[in-house]
């Protein structure tokens, strides 16, 4: 009994490797032949951009519930996918710190080498203002608690704070412990239009 290895390669159809055992003393050419069966690789990219059109380096994609890595200098990622997957539905989600997340259905097409793009939001910094109720001056180096995170104004009464996304809903409190001004806390909703709250 012999055994035999065939390793196919290609560009096109799926790298296999595939071993049959064979009794070469009793072979028999008008036995049924052994069949290596391929399936056709195709691939798509994903090109993650920014809403002015520029590639975003090192976006993180998921793609059919896996995630497929980061993309490249050009914003770019591929995706390998069989023949019989074609015209499948699949979710791909593109997402990195500094930007919202976007989310979409494509897909897949029956041609190799398409590119499916995500434009990607940058998420502009929310600042407040910390004010004495009586003065309206700034209150430097007061610490402050955002979303559960701890914060300190800056020698103008500010902190900068960055979200998760362009719109939401922040929670904020202080402390009374500096004597001169009384504990609060409170709660505002932000959007790309609302981005300077006065405390």
């Amino acid at each position: 009994m012999n055994k035999i290895t065939f390793r196919i390669s290609s560009n096109v159809y799926e790298k296999r490797s595939q071993t049959f055992f064979a009794n070469t003393e009793k072979y028999d050419r008008g036995r049924t032949q052994k069949k290596i069966i391929l399936e056709q690789t195709l691939k798509a990219f994903f090109q993650v951009l920014d809403d002015q059109g520029n590639a975003i380096r090192s976006a993180t994609v998921y793609a059919n519930g896996k995630n497929q890595g980061k993309t490249d200098q050009n914003g770019k990622i591929g995706f390998d996918y069989k023949d019989k997957e074609i015209n499948k539905q699949i979710a791909v989600k593109a997402f990195k710190k500094g930007f919202e997340p976007r989310e979409r259905s494509i897909s897949l097409s029956p041609k190799t080498g398409k590119t499916y793009s995500f434009r990607l939001q940058a998420i502009e910094p929310i600042k407040i203002s910390v004010l004495d109720d009586e003065s309206d001056n700034a209150i430097a180096d007061k610490k402050i608690t955002i979303n559960g995170k701890s914060y300190q104004t800056d020698a103008y009464g500010i902190v900068e704070y960055i979200p998760e996304t362009n719109k939401g809903k922040l929670t904020y409190n202080y402390s009374g412990q500096d004597i001169m001004h009384y504990p609060a806390s409170g709660s505002f909703d932000y959007s790309l239009s609302e981005r300077f709250f006065e405390l």
